[in-house]
């Protein structure tokens, strides 16, 4: 929203009337405000006027790292520990059928929230195809080695192909994150879409293929990973090059 005290105290006004109506209170010190271009000055002005404190970029929301720069491994340390919890359990006491199941079922289901809305960096992907090859191939030890009857990429193919089938996890992250690109180029009606479109692309119909080198937030990726596919009828890959997700000036974030 913009940082403007008098839409910030409207704010809080419709939360005490959502609080005086359903009994429900609002904790306004347990929230923090995260500025965008704006002075230190007006930001503790603001906080000060919501009742909050002010916070800094990366911060945790919805159990997803958010922040201007590209999220670090060490942010997946809660998907890391969650998956190593479950290595030990089960695997031990299933056959290679069981064991396989567990893996696309379980395993291959739980980063499905990250990769709907971020691009998982190569050395996560990497521990977690660690744990899934430990599942499969060690009953969940990770302290055995060369236990591995085939390589792991060949298993990753289909199952008709005579292979295992295992799902892909940065195929089907960049596959869950095609969805933008039908959102951005098809007009979406939706906040993120309405502003880009409103503050980047205002003068054209259809955005510029690469006007710099920036590409935030998994772009470039999305684009070097369709170069080689065939667009579908609502998808233009060469989007995902210029895919805005910036900073707006004089923006905030509660």
């Amino acid at each position: 929203m913009p940082a403007n005290a008098r839409q910030l105290f409207t704010l809080k006004g419709l939360l005490r009337s959502f609080s005086n109506s359903t009994g429900l209170n609002v904790n306004f010190e347990k929230s923090f405000l995260v500025p965008i271009n704006v002075s230190n000055e007006k930001s503790l002005h603001l906080a000060r006027t919501f009742g909050c404190k002010v916070g800094t970029m990366p911060f945790t929301y919805l159990g997803l790292p958010l922040g201007t720069m590209r999220p670090t491994v060490q942010e997946f340390s809660p998907l890391i520990s969650k998956m190593e919890k479950r290595l030990s359990g089960v695997s031990k006491f299933l056959s290679y059928h069981g064991r396989l199941t567990l893996v696309n079922s379980v395993f291959s289901a739980l980063p499905t929230y990250y990769m709907c809305s971020i691009i998982i960096p190569p050395a996560v992907i990497q521990q977690i195809d660690r744990f899934r090859k430990h599942c499969l191939w060690s009953k969940g030890d990770i302290h055995r080695r060369g236990t591995c009857l085939a390589a792991w990429e060949p298993m990753c193919r289909k199952k008709e192909e005579g292979w295992l089938g295992i799902i892909n996890i940065h195929n089907q992250n960049v596959a869950l994150l095609m969805k933008f690109l039908d959102k951005l180029y098809n007009h979406a009606n939706i906040p993120w879409v309405n502003l880009t479109w409103n503050k980047l692309y205002h003068n054209s119909n259809i955005p510029p293929l690469q006007k710099t080198s920036l590409a935030p937030f998994g772009g470039r990726t999305l684009l070097n990973s369709s170069a080689n596919s065939e667009p579908s009828p609502s998808v233009t890959p060469t989007l995902a090059a210029q895919c805005p997700f910036g900073m707006i000036h004089g923006r905030m974030i509660c």
